[in-house]
């Protein structure tokens, strides 16, 4: 509450007592409108402070203890799935019901981690744009493809490695591999690789701009990009999102993010690219078997995958990593 209405409200009830003062307690609560049984409750107060104006300030009604608190043990134990995995509200509400069989709601998780100073609140920034996606019909209606340039490892001096990164949109499946350089013959052997893993038709891959996709921004080539001629081959449509504009392949660069922040920001240090390969490895079968999405209504892709019935049985090839 503002200081000034404060204030007001501490004025007026001094006005009670001045004019009980000079005209009685009835005409001052009859001339207020007031009843005695409140002029005293609020005029002991007062002498009990020694006549302290802030004595007459409202004071706060919330009751001491609140019999539906979340337990300090369910506190104690989000607090700390909070410290190791970093997941939001939804993610541990989730994992909470799953693995400890607690109910408890997504926004009660968000209370207790605002208490715990554990999460932030962001300002929402008002959209000045409003795009839709294409509407994907089954799996293999679209791959987005990108590459994340990833940092040297400790004990590294040459060039630093390059994650190839595929990802269906309908069922949120993805093949990783890593490269040591980044070029067309790497795109072509992964896209081959990439069509041997999903056990489903691919129609259309998504790409952006860069030289190991296209050459179209480079225009004194004329001649077609191998990832061209793959995708011709194999009958498959190649789609180059907007100059620009990431947010066109904004799948899979979500899909990156969740890389960096739940596998390479908690890698151990690899001294070999073998090492780092095996972990890879299982990260991705982590990412596909177990890591519940919440765009599909907290589902492993693979369990996505099966619950279309001419998918019931299939499975990845992950020979492909081979």
């Amino acid at each position: 509450m503002p200081k000034h209405i404060i204030w007001s409200i501490i004025r007026r009830r001094r006005e009670w007592f001045e004019l009980a003062g000079r005209r009685g307690v009835v005409y001052a609560c009859h001339y207020f409108g007031i009843s005695r049984k409140t002029f005293y409750k609020w005029y002991k107060r007062y002498l009990a402070s020694g006549k302290d104006p802030k004595s007459l300030q409202d004071q706060s009604r919330r009751p001491k203890s609140n019999p539906k608190a979340t337990p300090k043990e369910v506190v104690a134990l989000i607090v700390k799935l909070r410290k190791r995995t970093g997941f939001g509200p939804r993610r541990l509400q989730f994992y909470l019901q799953r693995d400890y069989s607690i109910k408890i709601s997504v926004c009660a998780v968000y209370k207790v981690l605002l208490r715990e100073n554990m999460i932030k609140r962001y300002k929402r920034k008002k959209k000045i744009f409003q795009s839709y996606g294409q509407y994907i019909k089954y799996p293999g209606h679209l791959i987005q493809i990108d590459v994340k340039h990833l940092p040297k490892r400790p004990g590294q001096f040459d060039s630093r490695d390059y994650q190839y990164s595929a990802k269906d949109v309908f069922t949120k499946l993805r093949f990783i591999k890593i490269y040591k350089d980044l070029s067309a013959n790497n795109s072509v052997d992964f896209l081959n690789r990439t069509v041997v893993f999903f056990p489903f038709k691919i129609s259309r891959i998504q790409t952006d701009h860069g030289v190991e996709f296209t050459y179209d921004m480079i225009p004194h080539i004329n001649k077609i990009h191998p990832l061209d001629k793959l995708c011709k081959k194999l009958n498959i449509k190649h789609r180059l999102s907007p100059v620009a504009t990431p947010r066109y392949n904004g799948q899979i660069e979500r899909s990156i993010r969740t890389d960096i922040e739940e596998f390479y920001r908690r890698l151990k240090p690899c001294s070999s690219y073998y090492q780092l390969y095996n972990k890879l490895l299982n990260y991705s079968k982590y990412y596909n078997y177990f890591r519940p999405h919440m765009s599909i209504n907290m589902l492993s892709p693979i369990q996505k995958l099966r619950s279309i019935p001419e998918f019931q049985s299939a499975d990845l090839n992950w020979e492909c990593y081979l």
